[in-house]
């Protein structure tokens, strides 16, 4: 390459370490998952640059090149690009020029068009519109924004009620990765998974079931994305055992089982322990501390992992919560929920 590409690559990439650094230890203090590549804005000698960062293998591709040698670099949140619009992350997109869009490929196709439209978003309970000026990146206009319009993900439904139609899963909301605010959702469907593998986890790096959606035939529905767990409808009842729920005042310390499934084999019970029961109300997802002892889950996962949340743990034959974290410096142990919470979630809603 190029001088002036070489010097502008250093520039660009030492503005960016800091960052990403801070972005990735982040996540995996929380146990996110990294995404594998988002846009990444930056001010370059006043001119705005979209970059296109690949987080995992630290992969720089300039979307847009500036060939002036004399660079002063600067790193923009997408918040701090679109500040001025009076745009924020976790803001919701509603329509563009008084169309409605509920795709990226619509939202991408509308604002390419043209430098200037008018967005109309959601935050809270309070709509508005912003007017918003894009910048022209090989041939179309990109709006310097990370725009998420679905997730999937393998997590557990913890119980379904005794008449089989409505269920709970998880013990804590499905959270967007940047924002960290539970996303709010318009339609969403659960669908059977089989594990196919296990990353382990260890000392500051969270492991996770890995696996894959089968039959493609939906179980039901999702209707409320809520901090204290997944809610929703089943298509069909499904046959199980009924297990009395635990009321938070009669759960202790102790011995605990977790029902978890970590293969093809399906649901199982591993040993584990509680260490810490808590009625703290502003810590309703981590009012359980739980420690694994089983030895073959230990042997396998190395403990708790992303993909075990919603995990069901059982006390004296009865339900006392769900598991909702692992602790990323110590994955043997993590928190959960109590059942109870779950249950009067569920009835809410």
């Amino acid at each position: 390459q190029s001088q002036p590409e070489i010097g502008r690559a250093d520039q660009v990439l030492h503005t960016l370490a800091a960052a990403l650094g801070a972005h990735v230890e982040a996540h995996l203090r929380t146990g996110e998952d990294i995404q594998p590549a988002q846009h990444v804005v930056l001010r370059i000698n006043g001119d705005v640059d979209v970059v296109e960062v690949d987080f995992l293998g630290a992969d720089l591709r300039p979307l847009h090149r500036e060939e002036d040698t004399r660079l002063d670099a600067e790193l923009l949140g997408e918040e701090d690009f679109q500040r001025d619009a009076g745009i924020q992350p976790g803001d919701y997109i509603l329509s563009v020029n008084g169309n409605n869009v509920e795709t990226n490929a619509a939202l991408s196709a509308v604002l390419s068009e043209n430098e200037t439209n008018t967005l109309t978003l959601r935050r809270g309970t309070e709509t508005f519109t912003a007017q918003v000026t894009s910048v022209l990146c090989e041939g179309s206009y990109k709006a310097g924004m990370w725009v998420r319009d679905s997730a999937a993900g393998i997590g557990t439904v913890t119980f379904y009620t005794e008449d089989g139609k409505a269920f709970g899963a998880l013990g804590h909301g499905i959270c967007d990765a940047d924002t960290r605010n539970v996303l709010e959702i318009r339609s969403g469907e659960p669908a059977a998974v089989s594990v196919c593998g296990i990353e382990r986890g260890s000392s500051g790096r969270p492991g996770r079931l890995r696996g894959y959606f089968t039959g493609g035939k939906s179980l039901g529905t999702l209707t409320q994305n809520t901090q204290f767990g997944l809610y929703g409808k089943l298509s069909a009842p499904h046959e199980g055992e009924t297990v009395e729920v635990l009321p938070r005042g009669n759960v202790h310390t102790g011995a605990v089982q977790i029902a978890a499934t970590i293969d093809d084999e399906g649901m199982r019970l591993f040993d584990a322990e509680l260490e810490r029961v808590s009625t703290d109300g502003k810590q309703e997802t981590r009012t359980l501390v739980l420690h694994v002892t089983d030895p073959e889950l230990l042997a396998r996962t190395g403990g708790i992992v992303q993909g075990m949340s919603g995990c069901p743990i059982l006390q004296d034959g009865k339900l006392v919560g769900a598991v909702t974290h692992v602790f990323v410096d110590d994955a043997t142990r993590g928190y959960g929920i109590f059942a109870e919470t779950m249950l009067e979630n569920l009835n809410e809603n």
